[in-house]
């Protein structure tokens, strides 16, 4: 079990990492693996300990379940999509930007994803307080981020390699 534990929790990192597997990032989410867990846990114990004392631990498991699940939720970092925008040109790549909806997060990040299904990876463009205006696409290899400092606007490019790898930001007009 605790094997199955490790597994998740680095399947869970390599996917929350820059560039790293989108579907391995859910793992990273802490509602969904002590879901899985816990899960784990009901049908082991189920398999191991046959009769009577199966529906205790089952019992004691769910119990468990109905109350870890609702607490690791509201401790977790939750976000809501705001914007998604489609890469001119290509179809394999889009621009997200996503609103924190928890007190503890960032208030917003901005992200390319590319590729589609299993293959999805996502590259980080920055994480920003209340000073983004907005991101949009400046050609198919390229993103515009407008951020204010006071009564400064400033808009910066990102270049985007081949892969979907984001560069350093450069100050733009």
């Amino acid at each position: 079990m605790a094997a199955i534990a490790l597994g998740l929790a680095a399947a869970g990192w390599a996917g929350s990492r820059d560039g790293g597997p989108v579907v391995l990032g859910v793992l990273a989410r802490p509602v969904v693996a002590v879901g899985l867990l816990a899960a784990l846990a009901a049908v082991l114990s189920v398999a191991v300990l046959r009769g009577t004392r199966a529906r205790v631990v089952t019992a004691l498991v769910a119990a468990t379940l109905l109350t870890a699940l609702p607490v690791v939720h509201f401790a977790s970092e939750g976000a809501e999509v705001t914007a998604r925008h489609p890469a001119p040109g290509r179809a394999d790549r889009t621009l997200v930007v996503e609103r924190a909806t928890r007190v503890s997060a960032p208030p917003t990040r901005v992200y390319v994803e590319q590729g589609s299904g299993l293959a999805k990876r996502r590259w980080q463009v920055g994480r920003f307080a209340d000073d983004l205006l907005g991101a949009r696409w400046d050609g198919p290899d390229r993103i515009a981020v407008g951020t204010a400092d006071g009564r400064t606007v400033r808009w910066h490019t990102v270049d985007l390699a081949p892969d979907g790898r984001t560069g350093a930001p450069s100050p733009g007009g």
